[in-house]
């Protein structure tokens, strides 16, 4: 899962998981992502919340260890 996180472009969604109860996405934005959570309140509605998640290269495959070691280079990664 996280690999397809990594390769959203910009405004792309990403249903991470999904029900007829309800669903949890990722909206790619600049510098991270917006995970947004949508569930149904059971009274004729949805009820729905979002959390911005900064991007990191922890779990980026693509990343080596202490290659991005200044903002410049982090930058160049992310125009990618």
């Amino acid at each position: 899962m996280t690999d397809k996180l990594y390769l959203m472009k910009l405004g792309e969604v990403l249903t991470i998981s999904g029900s007829q109860y309800g669903d949890i996405e990722a909206l790619r934005v600049p510098g991270g992502w917006v995970y947004i959570t949508t569930k149904d309140n059971g009274v004729n509605g949805w009820s729905a919340t979002s959390c911005f998640v900064p991007y990191s290269a922890e779990f980026d495959n693509r990343v080596q260890p202490g290659s991005l070691g200044n903002v410049s280079e982090f930058e160049k990664f992310m125009a990618e």
